[in-house]
Order: structure tokens, then sequence, then C-alpha cells
């Protein structure tokens, strides 16, 4: 079980997120210099006073050596490997995951997802496998669709030996599976980064590939609130009024959590209702907008992706608006598709 753990540990960072280089080593303290004695002043009696002779010189304090600071260790070099303590020749490690291969999103995670994670574990086994370990790819369509991911884990969870983790990529599994998970300790690597299944039950077996949503829209909040001054659109005043767009499910309702709303609330920021955003490419988002500029809206927040950012900017420059609002999205809406 150890060294099966150990491999998925390795297999992780090789498969999910590209390897980043250490940060710096945090530099050796400097060694405390003790501090001097202060040297009595030398001070006359009262007979040398009468007789002005001068007092006898006080010895010279010693200045204790300084203790000379540790080397600090040289960083590793960026994309430096750890030898293998052990290898497990002739091993197998089946990668489970779970995505919408069908379906309205699947331009998003469909073909490019499936051919990518082929190729990804393609050339982890041509290179020699992690440790000496061959991967196998287990991936099944849930279409995104709640209902669909709690079965396919559950076809997953069945088999013996059961997985060490699972990967999904929505926040509707996200949330359907964050009770289960604990009950079967098995880890899910999560994309759905939605604040449920992170905090409740807290200390539970999901683990976010990236910041939760509504810690990332918190985020947001605080830095254009903190510059503002600098940021604003020409004309605008010193309140700053934000509006959300976000599609219309968990996701998109991720953002706006009461905790967020709360913190963004303490910081004297008005955050409008969520404006929801039909999932469809073809899909029109005047309405949603103009309803956040007539609120008063100086600062447009998207939760969406692929397509969804598209549509919210595109529709902001034909409203003639694009200069006169910050735009911000979550980690997502940076896709390219």
């Amino acid at each position: 079980m150890k060294r099966m753990l150990f491999v998925s540990l390795v297999l992780l960072a090789a498969l999910i997120l590209a390897a980043c280089a250490g940060g710096q080593p945090a530099a050796a303290p400097a060694a405390e210099e003790p501090a001097q004695e202060e040297a009595a002043p030398a001070q006359e009696s009262a007979a040398e006073a009468q007789t002005g002779q001068e007092a006898a010189p006080q010895p010279k304090t010693e200045e204790p050596a300084k203790e000379e600071a540790p080397a600090a260790e040289a960083p590793a070099a960026p994309g430096e490997v750890e030898e293998c303590a052990n290898t497990y020749e002739g091993k197998t490690l089946t990668v489970y995951q779970q995505a919408g291969l069908t379906g309205p999103l699947a331009t998003i995670l469909g073909d490019g997802f499936i051919n990518g994670t082929k190729d990804a574990v393609e050339a982890i086994n041509a290179a020699g496998g992690v440790c000496g370990v061959t991967l196998n790819i287990r991936l099944e369509d849930t279409q995104y669709n709640p209902e669909q991911e709690v079965a396919v884990y559950e076809q997953f969870r069945a088999e013996t030996p059961k997985p060490l983790f699972v990967l999904t990529y929505g926040s509707g599994a996200t949330i359907a599976l964050k009770d289960r998970v604990v009950e079967d300790k098995i880890v899910n690597f999560a994309s759905g980064l939605n604040a449920e299944a992170f905090y409740n039950p807290p200390n539970g077996w999901t683990v976010g590939v990236a910041p939760i949503y509504s810690d990332q829209f918190a985020g947001f909040v605080k830095w254009v609130h903190d510059n503002w001054a600098d940021i604003k659109p020409e004309g605008a005043g010193d309140e700053i009024v934000v509006g959300v767009i976000g599609w219309a499910n968990a996701y998109g309702a991720g953002a706006t959590t009461p905790e967020a709303l709360a913190y963004a609330e303490s910081l004297g920021v008005t955050v409008l209702p969520l404006e929801e955003q039909p999932i469809d490419p073809s899909a029109d988002v005047t309405g949603q907008l103009q309803n956040l500029l007539l609120g008063g809206a100086n600062v447009i927040y998207i939760q969406s992706l692929s397509f969804g950012p598209v549509q919210v900017i595109a529709t902001l420059h034909s409203l003639g608006f694009w200069d006169q609002v910050v735009v911000g999205t979550n980690n997502w809406g940076m896709n390219r598709d």
C-alpha cells in the first residue's frame, strides 16, 4: 500500500500539473552577534579627583568571535527529477478518470482531452513509467451529469483493488462525491473547485487542483479594492459595484458563496445578484449584462469558461461598455479551446 501510494503521488505530479521549479530556499539566518558588553566608564575616586591623578585605564572588552552562518544548500536545477529509491518493474497502476466526453460541454473536454491524456501516459510509459510502474487509463463518460458521476464512481469503487484516487473535472462531481470519498478513503483530485466540497466536510478527501472558486472571487475583489485608484475606468467614482455572470450550474454559482459575499461587504464593495448564463455556444447574454450595467456595475466577473467568457467580452464590446468596466474571471476562464 505504501509503495503504491508513493507511486500515485509521483504520478500526480507527472500527469496533472507540469512540475514547477521549487522556490528558492530560505536564506540561512545570519548568526546573531552577541551584544557587546558596554565598558563601565572610568570613575575617578575622590582622592584622585582631589590630587588630579588620572584614573587607571579600564581594560578593553574583547569582542566575541562571530559565528559563521551555515551555507545554504544549492537549489535543485529546474526540471531535475529525483531518482527512484526503489523500482517496481512489472507493476501497473490504473488512472481512473471521469469526465464529460459527450453532451453540451464535450467540446471543452472531448477529443482533445482524450488524446492529450493518451499521449501523456504513452510518453510516461515509454520513458520507463513511474519508478518502473506502467500506467493504465480508465476513462468513462459522465456528460458532467451528477447522477452519472456517482454511477461511474461506484463502478470504479467496486473494482478490486479499489482505486487509490480518481480524477474528476466538474463541480457536479465534486459535490456529489464529497461524502462518498471520505467514507471510501479514495482521494478525488478535482478540477471542479466548488467550496461546498472542500469546506464541508473540512479535512475531507477532495483535493483541488487550483484555488477554490469563492476564494478566487474574494481575492479578486480584494485586489480591485486595493488598486481601485489605479485601475478604475475613466469617469468611475470611488464606489465599487461588481456584477457576476456565471453559467447556470454549480460551477457558475461557485464564486458568490455567502462567505465570499460577506467578505466583499466587509470591504465596502457591492456585489449585485448573480446573472445566469445559458451553457450554450449560441447563447445571447445581452439581457444579463444590461441588468448588471443598469445596476451600476463597474466591474464584471465571469464565472464560466470556453465560449462563456467570449460571449461576455464580445457583448460588452458591442454594447460599447468594454472600456467602462474592469473585467475579471476565474482560472478556467483563461482556457483556450
